[in-house]
């Protein structure tokens, strides 16, 4: 249906990341995203931005995406996120980086987002981007129980703690090349998860043309701690405009403007 007549009513793009993928994982992408979508089109009620924020919210809890639970993991074993999100309406952006123990940080950075139209007392400026253990404490203030500091144990899966102990163990025995990756295409012919590096995120358009965008990444495997992804970087993680929006990730893909 066409805009042009009235007559849409909303637009919904999610991504679960790009990278190299095994074709035996594609049905739990699209089960992701599937949700992710649903997720979006029932809060749309509140706005775009509170769509966009829960649809990667759905891809942050589902531990086949690399984002909040089941990310990768850093040098320490440790998951650390990057988020941001903008509203078309307002301009407004917020982000979250190097977060560590939060399940869901695309909801901290909706949060900074839509508190930029809230002034502080005193003449204070807000924050837009928050990084590391300032950004937890921020969650554990703010957030309500899906997302509160869980401690990072609490986000790392089972088979994202199999393949760090098994990268790891490659850091130590085979120095590689210089820029090689870690990891490749395994004998039996499926990905390696180390390629898996890649950014999740929705962008969200109402009937009234009202646009939002959001992104969430764990980072590549093995980065080193306080890494800060493009993720939560304003201007490269995602951006939304009237009529535009779109998202990128470090590995190359994303949501096309």
């Amino acid at each position: 249906r066409s805009w042009a007549q009235g007559t849409m009513e909303h637009v919904v793009i999610v991504h679960a990341g790009a990278g190299f993928h095994a074709p035996a994982a594609e049905p739990a992408y699209l089960a992701a995203c599937r949700r992710a979508c649903i997720a979006a089109r029932e809060a749309l009620q509140d706005g775009p931005l509170a769509a966009a924020r829960e649809a990667v919210a759905v891809l942050e809890d589902d531990p086949c995406c690399n984002a909040g639970r089941g990310s990768n993991l850093n040098l320490d074993g440790a998951v650390e996120c990057d988020a941001s999100a903008m509203d078309s309406s307002t301009g407004a952006w917020g982000g979250v980086a190097a977060v560590p123990g939060v399940r869901n940080p695309v909801r901290a950075a909706s949060l900074l987002a839509a508190e930029q139209r809230v002034p502080l007392s005193h003449g204070r400026v807000r924050p837009m981007l928050l990084c590391g253990e300032g950004a937890r404490r921020y969650c554990a203030a703010s957030l309500g129980d899906g997302s509160t500091p869980l401690g990072s144990d609490g986000l790392v899966t089972a088979e994202a703690q199999r393949r760090w102990k098994r990268y790891s163990d490659w850091l130590e025995t085979d120095s590689g090349r210089d820029g090689e990756e870690v990891g490749g295409r395994r004998a039996d012919g499926e990905v390696d998860a180390s390629h898996l590096s890649d950014t999740v995120g929705a962008v969200v358009i109402d009937g009234g043309l009202r646009v939002a965008a959001a992104v969430s990444s764990g980072g590549h495997w093995l980065k080193y701690p306080g890494r800060v992804g493009e993720a939560a970087c304003f201007g490269a993680g995602c951006w939304a405009e009237k009529r535009r929006a779109g998202g990128s990730g470090g590995g190359g893909g994303g949501v096309p403007p």
